[in-house]
């Protein structure tokens, strides 16, 4: 018996296999599809993976070389401190020739004219004691205060290259579920316009509305490859790789990275965090710096500063321009004497400038000490509600899937008598797909960059995180596989 011919179209439209797209659908896009830029050329896309983008913005950071070279600077001052107890050594030929009046001791003025040769040399030592003592524990409070500022500044450019990677996946992400759903909306389209030439269509709209959700669709395509290309654009300049270098990740897979477990309690998080946080110990190291300060303008006016001069040489002269006599000569000068400066009341005032400066020191500390224990609250709160978030993102991605599952096996609302096809069901489904996809997409991201900052929050570096990071398989992919 002959089937009717409705019947004949109902078996068509609830065909499993992929139907033809129309022309007007672009293909799926896929994580290294190149990014047509402004002079309309395809760039070649460059694969990069967590691990490279952290290690090369470590390498390659101008921050960082900054931070170096100063730490460096400081080192050599604190060399140069430590040398003041070292004298200095200078030799050198001189000639003097002098006509005119003279004096001599007894107060007599008379006319002279001589001639002096000589070369000597020898060690020089002129320092102020108090100086010599305190000045390199000084530097070497500051040296450290550099040290850790460094260390800050690398655990920082670390965690912008993580993020930046972590946002340049989030929206490939993005672009794959764009390329699903495309593909998804154009056989909605191909079984509305095949229920309309039928007569099978509940409403006359149902095309209207597939090819609106079509268009759509593209449009959210175009704006995410150009926040593709800016997003590629800010993790090249975090690298310092040129600006028009089209990274792509290496690998569209969103998986959650725990690197700071989930028992870890709030008090021992902020405990870590006040031993081992850079920006903390170099504030301390300042506040040293300045205490040391206060000490040398407290002893200074009682050690004396020393002066110890020793020439030797030849030397010779004679009267007008006669040159003769040499013979080696020897001078020492070894002196000791107190400062008092301005009777004693200029070190008084010294002493209270450098009491206030580590009065601030000493505050700043405490300031940093706050704000250090604020980020690691706000950070283990933010990362810990991600744990429940995710879960919730990841059910609501079984469910849509389940849903889109359930009506394409009940022919997406075919009812009634005829049977007739209605095109809001599928659209509403494909529709919730997108929003659990991306909603999905979004909250690994901001799960693995919250856990990122937690872990910098505490004080350690994002590139050790990768060596003690879990990563946590899921049961159901939130992202499709490119085809």
């Amino acid at each position: 018996m002959m089937q009717p011919w409705y019947m004949l179209v109902q078996t068509l439209l609830l065909a499993q296999g992929p139907l033809p797209m129309p022309r007007d659908v672009p293909a799926p896009y896929g994580p290294a599809t190149p990014i047509v830029n402004y002079a309309n050329e395809s760039p070649e896309p460059y694969p990069i993976d967590l691990a490279t983008a952290i290690r090369l913005a470590d390498s390659n950071s101008p921050l960082n070389v900054i931070a170096l070279a100063k730490l460096r600077a400081a080192v050599a001052r604190q060399d140069l401190a430590e040398l003041m107890f070292v004298p200095n050594f200078s030799i050198g030929p001189g000639y003097l020739r002098h006509d005119g009046v003279d004096q001599n001791r007894r107060g007599d003025v008379f006319q002279v004219s001589r001639s002096q040769m000589y070369t000597l040399g020898g060690p020089s030592l002129r320092v102020d004691t108090a100086e010599a003592i305190f000045e390199p524990l000084v530097r070497r409070q500051q040296t450290g205060a550099f040290r850790e500022s460094a260390r800050a500044v690398r655990n920082n450019t670390q965690l912008a290259a993580a993020v930046a990677y972590f946002d340049l996946l989030q929206v490939y992400g993005r672009l794959a579920v764009n390329a699903e759903v495309l593909q998804r909306v154009s056989q909605m389209l191909a079984k509305a316009q095949i229920a309309d030439k039928t007569g099978l269509s509940k409403t006359k709209g149902d095309v209207n509305r597939a090819l609106t959700e079509l268009f759509l669709r593209k449009q959210e395509r175009m704006d995410l490859e150009g926040q593709a290309g800016a997003l590629a654009a800010r993790l090249a300049k975090v690298l310092l790789l040129p600006p028009d270098t089209l990274l792509v990740p290496d690998e569209l897979k969103f998986v959650p990275i725990t690197v700071v477990p989930r028992e870890k309690v709030l008090e021992d998080l902020v405990g870590l965090a006040i031993s081992n946080r850079p920006e903390l110990a170099a504030s301390r190291f300042m506040a040293g710096s300045d205490r040391e300060k206060l000490r040398l303008a407290r002893n200074q006016p009682l050690i004396p500063k020393m002066q110890l001069d020793y020439l030797g040489g030849v030397f010779g002269g004679g009267k007008n321009s006669y040159i003769g006599d040499t013979a080696l000569r020897q001078d020492v000068l070894l002196q000791a004497n107190w400062d008092l400066r301005n009777f004693g009341f200029g070190n008084a005032a010294m002493i209270r400038e450098r009491r206030a400066q580590l009065e601030g020191s000493l505050a700043e500390v405490v300031e940093i000490q706050s704000q250090v224990s604020a980020e690691v609250t706000a950070a283990a709160r933010i990362a810990g509600s991600r744990f429940a978030t995710l879960q919730s993102a990841q059910q609501a991605v079984r469910e849509v899937e389940e849903l889109y599952r359930k009506l394409l096996a009940s022919s997406f609302g075919m009812f009634g008598p005829r049977e007739t096809y209605d095109a809001l069901e599928p659209l509403l489904a494909i529709q919730e797909i997108s929003r659990a996809r991306n909603l999905y997409i979004n909250e690994v991201t901001e799960f693995n960059k919250s856990q990122f900052t937690l872990y910098m929050a505490i004080g350690q570096p994002p590139l050790e995180a990768l060596e003690g990071a879990e990563y946590t398989e899921l049961s159901v992919p939130p992202v499709p596989p490119t085809r």
